[in-house]
């Protein structure tokens, strides 16, 4: 008898059965970085810089999320001021985790 060919393919499809394990690894990995606490100086030199932004402006942002700082590039889609946000590249900052900003 003859295997339909659906049912063939699944014989071919790759198998991992530690993917997960594979991602808790890096979770461990990671080091937790503090958040940084600004100067008031800087905090007044990164409101200045957000509102020269607008929307369609490219920007650049490190910003701490979840224990580490990361980088995003990209257009900038939203300021919120109600929600005090950034929305850059479908990436949502809050204000207050904005460690460096750049208006590219």
């Amino acid at each position: 008898m003859a295997m339909k060919r659906s049912e063939r393919a699944k014989i071919f499809m790759p198998f991992s059965p530690l993917n997960n394990f594979y991602e808790a690894l890096k979770q461990k990995e990671r080091v937790i970085t503090p958040k940084s606490e600004l100067a008031d100086e800087r905090i007044e030199e990164l409101d200045a810089v957000l509102h020269t932004l607008s929307g369609g402006d490219m920007a650049e942002v490190v910003y701490y999320n979840n224990g580490v700082y990361e980088k995003v590039v990209g257009c900038v889609a939203l300021i919120d001021v109600l929600e005090k946000t950034i929305t850059i590249a479908k990436t949502k900052i809050f204000f207050d985790d904005i460690y460096d900003l750049k208006a590219l």
